[in-house]
């Protein structure tokens, strides 16, 4: 009901403020999936959370949860604690409970915004987590500046289905081979906002 609502909220309010376009809705698969997008703002989850009709779950740091009242907005929201000093494996574990669960997952490859262009190593760990999950992952570019409507166009690409590897776990250069693709489709070189 929460999630609902502020989705909603959020919804009516990215349609006033901004020109929002989106393509390639019709790509996105029936059931829950890895969402994999560039990141550029602040703006970015709350868009594709308001955008997107499925409910994604995210992962948060928990020292945000040690506040009650933030905490009780983020575990409304599908947000999932992780512990920074073990972030790899907590993230892992984190990520799967939720796709279980059958939310979708919201995740930035960049690890920071603008990370393309601050020449951000992006590892292909979100590739082995969509395959172990079972689902396919959906790449999505962000462009435009978040101001008084100005325009923002989000692009959806073709899914990819993970399931054609049938071995339990991805060979690197699998994964590496499906990271390359994923991030050519989500790099936005001309894509700055600067309201963050």
């Amino acid at each position: 009901m929460f999630y609902s609502i502020a989705k909603a909220v959020v919804h009516f309010f990215v349609r006033i403020y901004f020109n929002v376009q989106m393509t390639g809705r019709e790509k996105l698969p029936q059931g829950n999936y890895v969402l994999v997008s560039n990141h550029t703002s602040n703006w970015d989850p709350p868009m594709i959370g308001a955008m997107f009709p499925t409910r994604f779950c995210f992962i948060a740091k928990e020292e945000l949860f040690e506040n009650k009242f933030c905490a009780f907005f983020l575990k409304r929201l599908h947000a999932m604690p992780v512990n920074r000093k073990n972030a790899d494996i907590g993230a892992v574990k984190a990520s799967l409970e939720g796709l279980k669960k059958g939310l979708s997952l919201i995740i930035f490859p960049e690890g920071t915004r603008h990370g393309f262009s601050k020449g951000v190593e992006i590892k292909s760990g979100f590739i082995n987590l969509a395959h172990k999950a079972g689902v396919p992952v959906v790449p999505v570019r962000i462009e435009g500046e978040y101001k008084f409507r100005s325009k923002i166009r989000i692009i959806v690409s073709d899914p990819i289905d993970l399931s054609i590897y049938e071995a339990r776990k991805l060979t690197d250069e699998q994964a590496e081979q499906v990271k390359d693709t994923v991030v050519s489709l989500i790099r936005a070189e001309e894509s700055v906002c600067r309201l963050s």
